[in-house]
């Protein structure tokens, strides 16, 4: 299986860095100008060269479902919580956890 991911021109090392494969997960970085648009034609052209489906990094209700989860999971883990540190990026997996 093929992941890809589209990443900005700009982008930190560390951002457009390859992530590891393993378990059968390929992953593709598509580079593209740091702009919405530039990215949602990167990925429509991706979308049509290979047949690939697209998931949206926080505009997809598959994604805010696990987020979510990721919340309730932590909650059940370790009861209550003083406080929750959270990456910000999108601000899904920080939302689910106010």
């Amino acid at each position: 299986m093929a992941a890809s991911a589209g990443v900005d021109r700009n982008a930190q090392k560390c951002s457009a860095g390859e992530m590891p494969s393993g378990g059968g997960v390929r992953r593709e970085n598509h580079v593209c100008e740091p702009r919405i648009s530039a990215r949602n034609e990167a990925a429509a052209r991706v979308q049509s060269e290979t047949g690939a489906v697209m998931i949206h990094p926080y505009d997809d209700d598959r994604i805010i479902a696990g987020q979510a989860t990721a919340a309730k999971e932590l909650l059940e883990e370790v009861g209550t919580l003083d406080a929750v540190l959270a990456p910000v990026s999108g601000g899904g997996l920080l939302a689910v956890h106010a």
